[in-house]
């Protein structure tokens, strides 16, 4: 009388390959590869493979069978994954380490923005198909503001050239200063550029409509938007020569932060824009216990 495989019930012959399990009871090769597979030892020889089964009871292969998704992995799958697992995270852990460009809290202009905590400006330059990318604070070395004009009528106001660094204040004082003191009855040209580490220049034009009255609304928006460029790009020259705050966990009683380090670094914060001189007034109070 034939025998039969007790799981899926095949006749098995004197010459047919099969294992027993730990009852005693037979089953075939195909119903041991998916016993195997289905609680992860799939991946080991065949001797292996016959006394592993033969230490598993009826229950536990038939659930094997029935429900193969529910169960582990082989063994050497699992161990790789977890590897793989921990690289990514170490990887992860990299990536939040290094500061990030945060678009929500940057200060923008013209096609800049800035975010001062993290220390990158955001570049985008082009009219019709413009291209972004993000650079550090301190590939930006310098600027250079352009204004040209026709027609002189007269000189005054300053007289030095302007350059990155250079802080401007009051309306049209960038302009007076690029012109050397002269006012144009027409203006041509309302430009910045900017000059990065890399040797690289870009010019951002602040008149797109070309030659166009000195008193023309156009103008005047130029002139806002050249103010406004210089402003921001000072900011980011002078914050390559400022220090970003580091946020520490104190671990002991001997790195914890004195008050002193705590104001200055609140300070920063202040100088950045992040905080209001209100906010930076009442943690220093709090600090020297006033």
């Amino acid at each position: 009388m034939k025998k039969s495989c007790i799981l899926c019930q095949k006749p098995l012959g004197l010459l047919d390959v099969k294992n027993t399990l730990a009852n005693k009871e037979i089953i075939c090769t195909e119903c041991s590869g998916k016993i195997a597979v289905s609680l992860g030892f799939a991946d080991k020889n065949i001797v292996s493979q016959t006394l592993k089964l033969s230490t598993i009871s009826l229950d536990t292969a038939k659930q094997a069978i029935s429900s193969p998704n529910r169960t582990k992995s082989p063994l050497r799958k699992r161990n790789t994954m977890g590897v793989q697992n921990n690289q990514n995270r170490e990887y992860r852990e990299k990536v939040a380490a290094v500061p990030t460009f945060v678009e929500n809290r940057a200060i923008s202009s013209n096609g800049l923005s800035a975010d001062f905590t993290s220390k990158k400006v955001q570049i985008t330059t082009g009219t019709f198909k413009t291209s972004t990318r993000l650079l550090d604070f301190s590939e930006i070395i310098s600027y250079t503001p352009h204004v040209e004009g026709h027609e002189v009528k007269k000189h005054h106001g300053l007289t030095r050239a302007a350059t990155g660094g250079l802080l401007f204040g009051g309306a049209g004082a960038i302009v007076g200063a690029v012109t050397g003191g002269k006012q144009f009855d027409q203006v041509t040209r309302v430009s910045i550029t900017v000059r990065l580490s890399s040797g690289e220049a870009i010019e951002y034009n602040l008149l797109p409509t070309g030659k166009t009255k000195s008193t023309s609304f156009e103008a005047k928006t130029a002139n806002g938007r050249l103010e406004d460029m210089s402003a921001l790009l000072d900011r980011i020259i002078e914050a390559n020569h400022t220090s970003t705050p580091v946020f520490s966990q104190v671990t002991s009683k001997e790195s914890l932060i004195s008050p002193a380090d705590e104001i200055r670094k609140y300070k920063s914060l202040l100088d950045d824009g992040i905080i209001t001189q209100e906010e930076f007034d009442t943690k220093k109070h709090s600090l020297l216990n006033l």
